[in-house]
């Protein structure tokens, strides 16, 4: 993606996430606020603000814990694939963000009338992202949540 497309990107989440809470979007205060994120010049600035926006995004639009899981599951073919990590770590790093994750997973594969089998498949993407998250020293799921929710697994 090029910079100029992930700088739209990056806007158009600044800006839902501002009405999304009630607030207005003061376009001045776009920049200033992106700058927390680093050097306005550099592509990875706006990878990071873009990755922020777009967890708080999955976070407070949350109707239903199942719903996160599935939304931090990027195919291969969507556009911000190269990003499902770092998507990933800034979810976790928000306030409640684990928990929600931990009930979305346990209401995809604890509960087997609860999903379809596709959403199901979609949970498995994330789950390779719990498996990962300590090596990238994020929020962590314990070893015994992840060993229960491979024996529900085993029974689909």
């Amino acid at each position: 993606m090029k910079l100029q497309e992930l700088k739209v990107r990056t806007q158009e989440l600044w800006n839902y996430s501002h009405k999304s809470h009630g607030a207005i979007a003061i376009p001045s205060d776009f920049k200033p606020e992106l700058r927390h994120f680093g050097d306005l010049r550099r592509k990875t600035t706006w990878a990071k603000a873009y990755c922020h926006f777009y967890a708080r995004q999955i976070h407070d639009c949350c109707l239903d814990a199942f719903t996160v899981p599935l939304s931090l599951s990027l195919p291969e073919t969507d556009w911000r694939y190269p990003y499902h990590e770092a998507i990933f770590d800034e979810f976790m790093k928000l306030p409640g963000g684990l928990a929600l994750l931990r009930e979305g997973l346990e209401q995809l594969f604890i509960d087997p009338d609860y999903c379809t089998p596709e959403e199901r498949e979609e949970g498995y993407r994330v789950l390779g992202l719990v498996q990962g998250q300590a090596s990238r020293g994020v929020g962590r799921l314990s070893d015994e949540f992840i060993r229960r929710l491979a024996g529900a697994t085993a029974g689909t």
